[in-house]
């Protein structure tokens, strides 16, 4: 799992595997009770306005686990995603309502 930003939208042609991410974990996600932190930081080299999350590494650069289901899929449910200009503080705004 991994996380993409990119200066231009996200179409089919950008999101082929090209190895590359901003940040990702390289380890497999097994918890299937508990939530997982996956935190990241970067210097950005462009003004990116857009983010994906997901695989971005060919196959020879994936590593998988057999679950003895006959899929090749994986699904994740992501929540609080925080993008800041400093890595110790994550603004969150209150709603008012």
């Amino acid at each position: 799992m991994g996380c993409k930003l990119s200066t231009i939208t996200f179409d089919h042609e950008n999101l082929q595997p090209n190895n590359t991410a901003q940040f990702y974990t390289d380890s497999i996600i097994t918890d299937t009770l508990n939530w997982v932190s996956i935190k990241g930081s970067f210097v950005a080299d462009s003004a990116y306005k857009f983010i994906a999350f997901g695989n971005f590494f060919d196959d020879m650069h994936t590593d998988t686990l057999g679950l003895g289901i006959n899929t090749q899929n994986s699904y994740y449910y992501i929540d609080d995603v925080c993008l800041s200009p400093d890595s110790l503080v994550c603004f969150r705004p209150v709603s008012v309502g």
